[in-house]
């Protein structure tokens, strides 16, 4: 009685996880097939389709007669429309010709959700038209937010746009401006919202500016050497990216007032590879000053982030 018992469980199980596999493949194949209907005849008809979702449609189109049976007719061509009921120009024709009997004529186009109407045009020739779509995925941008320096750029894209126009805009271009190509500047301290239109949709993206994101300060001259000595610095990040490099700028003046003919004629260009992250303050020697200097400026020249991107004061 277990034993049979134990056998009755182990059928029901499977048959369960048979569905369970069954529902998951009707589901998955329903997302792939969006719409899948074909029409057959030899006179011309006009039919109303609904897309539900954006659909990568493709229309096929194949002349069924036998051109030899029907030779007085080889000039005549069925001729397929699938045409938006609200937006005429949006559209795929396929026009199939008798020296086609045999092949299949196909246009595909990615189009917008709504009612379309199939215009099937002939004459004489007996066809079979498929239509054919998959749902597309929703267009979406590259980023869902951005934190930009004053004068820096980035550029924001468009996923699966599917080769649709964006048009772009700001909701304050006087704290971040966008171009016609999704080019996003940074131009003073604030917060601002980018909005790109596309098929129909709006998307949005949230861009906050800082005027500094890193902040220097001249510490002291630590130890000295027969030609240089060790300069200290203070710099904070306060952006919200990791720093990866940053460049400086020193000039330097000897007891006279003269600038110190060292290096590029006394623009001295140094550089120190560093890993300061978004809120940390690094502290330690960064520079050196020649053995006459008595006076110098230093100044940041140009900050590199991790991912690439720099900002200049």
């Amino acid at each position: 009685m277990k034993k049979h018992l134990i056998r009755i469980l182990s059928i029901l199980f499977l048959v369960i996880m048979t569905m369970g596999l069954a529902a998951a493949q009707g589901e998955e194949e329903a997302a792939k097939a969006s719409i899948s209907k074909t029409y057959s005849g030899s006179r011309s008809a006009t039919y109303l389709i609904t897309l539900d979702d954006d659909t990568k449609v493709t229309l096929t189109g194949k002349i069924t007669t036998d051109p030899g049976k029907s030779s007085r007719w080889l000039d005549s061509v069925v001729r397929i429309r699938l045409r938006a009921v609200d937006e005429p120009h949006t559209e795929i024709v396929v026009t199939v010709g008798a020296e086609s009997y045999g092949y299949t004529a196909k246009g595909i186009k990615v189009l917008p959700a709504g009612r379309y109407k199939l215009s099937i045009e002939t004459d004489h020739w007996s066809y079979k038209i498929t239509v054919s779509g998959v749902k597309v995925k929703a267009p979406e941008l590259s980023v869902k937010s951005l934190s930009l320096c004053k004068g820096q750029k980035r550029q924001v894209t468009v996923k699966n746009a599917n080769g649709k126009k964006a048009v772009w805009s700001s909701s304050n271009p006087n704290v971040a401006a966008v171009s016609s190509s999704g080019i996003v500047t940074g131009r003073n301290a604030g917060n601002a919202v980018i909005t790109c239109r596309i098929a129909g949709k709006k998307l949005t993206l949230k861009v906050s500016v800082i005027k500094e994101p890193v902040t220097m300060s001249f510490l002291r001259i630590g130890s000295r050497y027969s030609s240089y000595a060790e300069g200290y610095v203070k710099v904070t990040n306060k952006s919200n990216k990791t720093i990866r490099r940053i460049e400086l700028d020193l000039i330097q003046y000897d007891q006279y007032g003269n600038q110190v003919r060292y290096l590029n004629a006394g623009q001295h260009y140094q550089w120190c590879n560093v890993t300061i992250s978004p809120g940390q303050t690094y502290t330690n020697r960064f520079f050196h000053v020649h053995r006459n200097t008595v006076r110098f400026t230093i100044k940041i020249r140009q900050v590199t982030f991790v991912d690439g991107t720099t900002w200049k004061p």
